[in-house]
Order: structure tokens, then C-alpha cells, then sequence
């Protein structure tokens, strides 16, 4: 399953925009909705990962559904969530975008394969599980002070 967000704004050379042969091939195998509540997403069985751009409410809702992460963080806040999420608590990994920063399938192939397929796909899993049954046990709070014991040891 994948969702695809509609860009906020129309560009000149159309970025962020599926292409038009993507829905012609991909119409028998699957629905493009323009809204989906993602936290019954990552609920559904069927979800082995989760591509987030590691924004704090995805972070969230991705821990509360014990999905290990591929986790691609652009600005401000998320290349620290994403260290959190694939270096400290080990339940995914990180994209590594090409030299002119885009990301491309095989790069993210790769990245699903090393999720479900890799030599650490059951931790991934397991730490996953593990840090929200913390999460469970201490709510928000808890993970606040875990990010702020981590940014603090990072300094």
C-alpha cells in the first residue's frame, strides 16, 4: 500500500505530482484517494513500513502502531527524529537521498528490502513493539523525556 499526498501548491515543472502513466498502469492494483487516516493505515496488517518524512505526529502515530520506519527527514526538527528513530531506539532505517538530494526507487527498494528481508528485520520489528508498549506505559510525557535526554547527551 502507498499513499501519496497531493502537493499544497502547483509548480511549473509539475513536482510532487503522480504522472499520468503511474495511474493508467496502476488502476487494476490499487485506489488513489486524495485522504486517508493514516493511523488505520499503519494499523492494517498488510503495512511492513512506513516512509515518513519524520514530523513529530507521524513519529507518533507510527510508534503507537509498532511499524518499524524508513525514515527520510528533510529540515528543522525531523534529521534529529530521524537519528531517534533509526540510530537510538533501532526500529528502521534512513534513505539516503543521491548527490542532488532526490530519492529514487532503487534506493528506496533497497531501504523496504533491509525492513523486511534484512539481517536486523526482526529487531526492527521487536524494538518497535518495545517502544510502544513505553510509550503505552508512560504516554507522552515519557517519550518527551527520553528525546530530551537524547538531544542533551548529543550536545
Amino acid at each position: 500500500m502507498s499513499i501519496f499526498r497531493k502537493p499544497d501548491y502547483n509548480s511549473h515543472n509539475k513536482s510532487g505530482e503522480l504522472p499520468l502513466e503511474f495511474k493508467e498502469v496502476t488502476k487494476n492494483q490499487g485506489l488513489i484517494v486524495s485522504w486517508c487516516p493514516k493511523t488505520k493505515f499503519l494499523a492494517h496488517q498488510a503495512i511492513a513500513c512506513f516512509l515518513t518524512h519524520c514530523g513529530w505526529n507521524s513519529i507518533l502515530e507510527t510508534i503507537s502502531a509498532d511499524v518499524p520506519v524508513i525514515a527520510y527527514s528533510q529540515w528543522t526538527d525531523q534529521p534529529t527524529n530521524a537519528n531517534l528513530l533509526s540510530d537510538v531506539f533501532n526500529i528502521g532505517v534512513r534513505l539516503r537521498p543521491n548527490n542532488g538530494g532526490g530519492i529514487n526507487g532503487e534506493e528506496v527498494g533497497k531501504c523496504i528490502g533491509e525492513i523486511v528481508n534484512g539481517t536486523n528485520s526482526e529487531g526492527y520489528k521487536k524494538n518497535a513493539m518495545e517502544l510502544k508498549l513505553t510509550m503505552r506505559e508512560g504516554g507522552s510525557c515519557r517519550w518527551r523525556l527520553i528525546r530530551q535526554e537524547y538531544s542533551f547527551v548529543r550536545r
